[in-house]
């Protein structure tokens, strides 16, 4: 009886032990969610106020390249990343952090109806010496068996099978991560990120029922009843006229609307309005693990309240997670006839501008850096920085895909609601259970796939 109870207790305390590291995971993956959504919306800020157009990105495979990058750091180089990743929340150890990042990928994973799959992998000049606890940190945090190539003799060759391996884990909408001239005989090491999403919607669009409809690619264009309740949107006007610039400095609202195919379904959506934007959640399978959240102001016109969201603009600049949080405070399930426009996006820019706005400059400064917890030596840097991403919407899902690549060198209401995103809006794809950004993006006109 004594051996029983003593059994018992044992069980009990394993499991207590078992129960209080889940919820410190659990309490971990959260904390984590929250920097890398407030990296997302820093980040929306940045690439929406230096272009102009349709704007698509992953804000999780730049963290997690970001993340590799991090462990090799060291003093000033090191601070620098951890405040832009932590939001400056330095009393996280590396440890956790690392941990919590490791499970949160762990977490992004396919089911039935939905494919997420992301990689990592880093590659170093096969000369070049890595130090064993680089290489153990890289294998045990990110699962990243550090790869030999020759930058040296065979750069371009090199670029090649780097690029390679992007567009295999990307489904082969990346083929060119790394453009000609980024990898050279200068490259020491190339760290990259690659993620593949592509999601049934749960209840997919009609084909037959999507039909070409009005989408005003300026705020101040057309009347200001395309919101929530309105319906009357047949005019059969045309746009062929270049993309305008989505910013405040835009003046001219005389812009033809677009004439854009509409896809178009009756059913019950978590919908709702918050300071003049019109927001809808489209659940991708049936475990809804993964959702998209769109985000429409309504427009200028008419709206006196001093705290309404007027345009795209306002919304990208006031994006945070307490906006976030009150968005979905806002909604709730609902009968709603709901109008998305079809749309793909793709862009490719210069992740070093972008990362250098947000506050990491010291690894891009030769004879500043310091990466010596790669190799030991103080002499490299980051050379060269990319980030590419995909992402298509039809009437039965998205398919997205995007990469990140760092190359470091040596120094040298009750009634049926009526929601037309008619007019630019913000979009996020998100794991709801850890409520964290895999995609985000700004669409302002359907029709344009690249960024000009």
């Amino acid at each position: 009886m004594g051996l029983l109870r003593c059994a018992f207790f044992l069980l009990a305390i394993m499991a207590k032990t078992s129960a209080t590291t889940q919820n410190a995971t659990l309490s971990h993956r959260y904390l984590l969610s929250q920097h890398l959504n407030q990296f997302t919306f820093d980040m929306q800020k940045n690439i929406c106020g230096d272009k102009t157009g349709n704007v698509v990105f992953s804000p999780f495979s730049v963290y997690s390249t970001l993340a590799m990058l991090y462990v090799g750091a060291r003093e000033n180089s090191k601070s620098q990343i951890k405040e832009v990743m932590m939001n400056g929340n330095s009393k996280i150890s590396d440890e956790t952090f690392l941990k919590s990042l490791q499970y949160l990928a762990k977490n992004l994973k396919s089911n039935q109806d939905v494919t997420l799959q992301s990689a990592m992998n880093a590659w170093i000049r096969n000369a070049m010496m890595v130090l064993k606890d680089f290489k153990k940190e890289m294998e045990q945090y990110f699962g990243v068996e550090v790869q030999k190539l020759n930058f040296r003799k065979d750069s371009e060759s090199a670029r090649k099978q780097i690029n390679k391996w992007v567009s295999d884990k990307t489904g082969d909408r990346i083929p060119e991560l790394f453009p000609a001239g980024a990898i050279n005989e200068m490259t020491k090491l190339v760290l990259a990120n690659a993620v593949y999403f592509k999601g049934k919607w749960k209840d997919p669009f009609e084909k037959s029922l999507t039909s070409m409809r009005k989408f005003y690619v300026t705020e101040n264009t057309g009347d200001d009843n395309g919101d929530m309740n309105n319906n009357n949107n047949n005019d059969d006007h045309s746009g062929g006229l270049p993309v305008p610039p989505c910013n405040k400095n835009n003046n001219n609202n005389n812009i033809a609307p677009r004439q854009i195919p509409f896809m178009y379904r009756s059913d019950d959506y978590n919908c709702g309005h918050y300071r003049n934007v019109d927001l809808l959640e489209i659940p991708y399978g049936n475990e809804g693990e993964f959702t998209m959240l769109l985000a429409k102001p309504r427009g200028r016109s008419h709206r006196t309240d001093s705290d309404n969201i007027l345009d795209v603009d306002a919304l990208t600049n006031q994006m945070d997670a307490s906006l976030m949080k009150n968005f979905f405070k806002s909604m709730f399930v609902q009968e709603a006839d709901i109008h998305v426009p079809k749309f793909t996006v793709e862009m490719s820019f210069d992740l070093a501008e972008q990362l250098k706005k947000l506050g990491v400059t010291d690894v891009f400064k030769p004879g500043v850096a310091d990466l010596s917890f790669i190799s030991g030596l103080k002499n490299l840097h980051v050379s060269s920085a990319r980030h590419q991403a995909f992402l298509k919407v039809d009437e039965e899902g998205t398919e997205a895909a995007a990469a990140t690549g760092i190359g470091i060198s040596v120094l040298s209401l009750h009634q049926s609601l009526k929601i037309r995103f008619d007019r630019p809006f913000l979009f996020y794809i998100l794991h709801k259970p850890d409520n964290a950004v895999v995609f985000a993006g700004r669409v302002v006109d359907p029709q344009i796939i690249r960024p000009q």
